[in-house]
């Protein structure tokens, strides 16, 4: 039994990733599939000036930060867009001022892994970030309308031109809460805590310092 989740653990964390830009908007795109099947996406509208390569580095770069954050070690890096994946496989020489910071941003979240590969493929294969990007890039939300169908979080800067941190954390609480002794648990898994708080926090995910809930279809939930 052992071996098996030593294996598991081994075995690399796929990242599929997608951008869009449109005239209304920019979206990013972002499935990541467990060693044991189980899919997660992410939808994030780019709310600031991008290209659409910019947008497929803004998907890369969330993906890569949400996978440091939660522990993973290696990942393999999926995408249609040949220029971003030959840039990572260095292949292409990044050459683009626009694009030259994403790709050293790319490459320092990269080193935070002990494995990585990248993969190119067709965009139909793709199919899945392709359609998490597209709503947030071809509808425009009113304030507080970006939860209704499912969660499209609203980045209103480039990862390039603000330290953007994913990193596990604890929140400050000026009054008791009940969040408190499960961010303490995410951010400590070794702490002394309760039973009741360890079978909670199984339910939860602690990005940067939000506090996310495994929804249906393992969407995260605020």
């Amino acid at each position: 039994m052992s071996e098996g989740v030593n294996a598991v653990a081994r075995s690399p964390w796929k990242l599929f990733f997608d951008g869009s830009r449109t005239s209304a908007s920019a979206g990013a795109g972002i499935m990541l599939l467990s060693p044991t099947g189980v899919e997660t996406h992410l939808t994030f509208q780019l709310y600031f000036s991008c290209m659409n390569n910019q947008a497929k580095y803004e998907a890369l770069l969330i993906g890569l930060k949400t996978l440091s954050a939660m522990g993973v070690r290696n990942v393999e890096i999926i995408g249609d867009s040949q220029l971003v994946i030959k840039h990572l496989a260095k292949e292409y020489r990044c050459e683009s001022q626009t694009l030259l910071p994403y790709f050293s941003l790319a490459q320092q979240c990269l080193s935070k892994f002990d494995d990585s590969s990248v993969k190119h493929i067709p965009r139909a294969e793709n199919s899945v970030a392709d359609c998490l990007a597209q709503p947030a890039s071809s509808v425009l939300f009113s304030q507080g309308e970006v939860e209704k169908v499912f969660i499209i979080q609203r980045k209103t800067f480039s990862s390039v031109l603000k330290d953007e941190t994913f990193e596990i954390g604890c929140l400050d609480e000026v009054q008791p809460d009940w969040r408190s002794p499960v961010i303490h648990f995410l951010q400590n898994p070794d702490a002394k805590v309760d039973r009741k708080t360890r079978y909670r926090a199984l339910n939860y995910l602690l990005l940067g310092d939000e506090l996310f809930k495994w929804g249906h279809d393992d969407l995260l939930l605020k």
